[in-house]
């Protein structure tokens, strides 16, 4: 590989992991804090971005929220289709999904159902950004 070569490869992974560590950090603080509370300031402190960088892959906070939404989406697939994969029968398979929702009843006792929360949320606002919220119940719902 030539250094240029090289050196655009390092920059496009930088690029996707400040991305990245952007939408996981406000995957994170918009649970905690809720969506109104979080600023893009307290995202990009949060990934250790600076604030200027934060724009240069989201153009608004609605964007942001609509990769948080994408990747939550994502998660819930993902797990679906493990589960579906391990167990062959419904009975099982929505035990098992009981059993991963369980698994996170510490963080759910202290900041709410990290979907309901979200969705009920978003349903509060005047502007819903890209993949609809309610979209991430309906995985749910669909899938059961």
């Amino acid at each position: 590989m030539t250094d240029s070569a090289t050196s655009e490869a390092t920059a496009t992974e930088r690029r996707a992991g400040k991305r990245e560590r952007l939408v996981a950090a406000a995957t994170e603080l918009l649970y905690q804090q809720g969506v109104e509370r979080t600023t893009l300031a307290h995202i990009a402190k949060a990934a250790d971005v600076p604030l200027g960088n934060v724009y240069y892959y989201f153009k608004a906070k609605d964007d942001v929220i609509a990769a948080v939404i994408e990747e939550r989406a994502g998660q819930i697939r993902a797990t679906l289709a493990a589960i579906d994969q391990r167990h062959r029968s419904p009975k099982e398979r929505l035990k098992s999904l009981v059993r991963e929702l369980s698994s996170q009843s510490e963080t759910v006792a202290r900041y709410g159902c990290p979907l309901g929360s979200l969705c009920s949320e978003l349903d509060k606002r005047d502007s819903e950004p890209g993949l609809a919220a309610p979209e991430l119940m309906r995985l749910l719902v669909e899938w059961a």
